[in-house]
């Protein structure tokens, strides 16, 4: 049995983690797409590319998770704005249920071994 590296594991990890990450972002207010890059990077265990987070919205935009709408700022060119829907902040709430059991089982086996 081949062990995965390291670095794949933790990319693997990440990935599981990031459409969770993106809709607790848009939980809170309505963002554009690089806004919300910025705020995922600021996290400790994450490190995204401005371009890896747009297969991440249609993702969530197929699924009816969030919506979008664009945004005039005087000045500048309008921004596409996503925020979160009905559908999305179930999801979240399941998810987030879920994530804290995987992650207390794992802190569980720590301790017993």
């Amino acid at each position: 049995m081949k062990i995965i590296q390291e670095d794949q594991w933790l990319n693997q990890l990440k990935k599981g983690t990031f459409e969770l990450s993106v809709l607790l972002i848009l939980r809170k207010h309505e963002s554009y797409g690089y806004e919300i890059v910025k705020k995922l990077n600021q996290l400790p265990f994450s490190s995204i590319s401005q371009a890896a987070i747009y297969p991440i919205l249609k993702r969530l935009l197929e699924h009816d998770l969030i919506s979008f709408y664009w945004r005039e700022i005087e000045g500048k060119p309008s921004r596409k704005y996503y925020r979160i829907t009905e559908k999305g902040e179930e999801l979240v709430f399941k998810r987030l249920e879920e994530y804290k059991k995987v992650y207390q089982s794992i802190l569980t086996l720590e301790k017993e071994v």
